[in-house]
């Protein structure tokens, strides 16, 4: 390679190593992963998110509740699978997709919740996020994004999923 060439690849590296300053939006507020399932829609904090999944193969448990649809294995570890309607008693809205599997870690457990589509990631702050008319869900639902998106508290709602009927986990 001549000379010209190698003064020119120099250039350009030099330029590229150097740190550019990008633009972007402010990040006050939290990330929250978006999915549905249908016909609601509901938001949950990124940081509590382990991955999103197609569905697995789910296997029936005898004696769970009904919101429980059955366990699944994922890497090793066996984990149920949460029917968010059947938990919220919302009616029966026909078919849906319900082919996805939202991966959820709280400080105890980790567990997936059944999902049609994910919807995707936004920055929400707090100024976004309403308090909830009233909370039937003794605090599963922490507010409500756009007057119409339910933000879940995944700490208390596997409280909420996973406590017996006596109340000890």
């Amino acid at each position: 390679m001549n000379d010209s060439y190698l003064d020119i690849l120099q250039a350009r590296a030099q330029r590229l190593a150097k740190h550019q300053r990008v633009a972007s939006k402010p990040t006050e507020g939290s990330n929250m992963l978006l999915f549905s399932l249908l016909p609601e829609t509901f938001a949950v904090r990124a940081e509590c998110l382990i991955e999103v999944i197609r569905l697995p193969e789910i296997f029936h448990m005898p004696g769970m509740p009904p919101y429980v649809t059955g366990v699944f294995h994922r890497r090793g570890i066996i984990l149920p699978a949460i029917n968010l309607k059947l938990f919220f008693n919302f009616p029966k809205p026909g078919l849906t997709a319900l082919d996805k599997i939202v991966l959820l870690r709280t400080s105890r457990l980790s567990f997936g919740l059944l999902a049609d589509e994910v919807i995707g990631l936004e920055i929400l702050t707090d100024t976004d996020i309403q308090p909830p008319a009233s909370n039937d869900f003794a605090g599963a639902i922490a507010g409500i994004y756009n007057h119409a998106i339910p933000v879940l508290d995944v700490e208390v709602l596997a409280g909420q999923l996973f406590a017996t009927k006596n109340g000890v986990q």
